[in-house]
């Protein structure tokens, strides 16, 4: 690497960590070396806890507005790319993101009915993810919009990886080690070990072979 790229690229993560540390006063809990990058932001910060390592790219929004005692909550290693958007959503809504994920740029997750993501997670950029759902009954009285949300919550289990632009719905669980194709609309919980795309999204293959187990790298619980 050129010395001046080099340079540069110990400037940006020298004022990252200096940021981490003005932050960690306001925070409910943070692990060592919180890095945040320029122009991100946490709102409600008292209800935003952090582990160890955790990286906060440019113009990163965490939300931490709940009833909920931590509305977000990121564990260690967690990277969150720029422009993503991490809302708890308020009432009792929350966002947990498990040890060493990934949130790609320009994705939003909504935490309204609580939505919890595992270990080892990657969720690409635009990718949306909403613990929430809006009632759309012709025959009540009034808009849509004074009609409410059912928030059912949503689980999504370690080893997972959802592709760019994909749309996660309230009620749904994806188990461990499938893979959420790019574009892909879930409305239905989706099984271990199994590729699903389109929209609605629908299974594709199995990612594993009858009688086949996971390999020993995918062992976190």
């Amino acid at each position: 690497m050129p010395i001046g790229d080099r340079l540069l690229a110990e400037w940006w993560s020298t004022t990252g960590r200096l940021r981490g540390l003005w932050w960690r006063s306001f925070l409910r809990d943070c692990g060592e070396g919180l890095r945040v990058d320029a122009g991100a932001k946490m709102r409600n910060p008292s209800r935003v806890s952090v582990g160890r390592n955790v990286w906060l790219k440019e113009g990163v929004l965490l939300d931490g507005r709940s009833d909920h005692p931590v509305g977000v909550r990121l564990d260690d290693q967690v990277s969150v790319r720029a422009y993503a958007y991490v809302d708890a959503y308020g009432g009792s809504g929350f966002v947990h993101v498990g040890s060493r994920s990934g949130i790609g740029p320009y994705a939003y997750l909504g935490g309204n009915g609580g939505l919890e993501i595992g270990q080892d997670v990657m969720i690409s950029g635009h990718t949306m993810i909403v613990a929430a759902n809006h009632r759309f009954d012709p025959g009540r009285p009034g808009p849509y919009m004074t009609q409410g949300e059912t928030r059912r919550g949503i689980k999504i289990h370690d080893n997972v990886w959802i592709a760019a632009q994909a749309v996660i719905l309230d009620g749904v669980e994806v188990g461990r080690g499938a893979v959420v194709a790019a574009g892909a609309v879930v409305t239905r919980d989706v099984a271990p070990y199994m590729l699903v795309g389109g929209c609605p999204a629908k299974p594709i293959r199995p990612l594993l072979g009858e009688g086949e187990t996971a390999a020993r790298g995918d062992h976190h619980a």
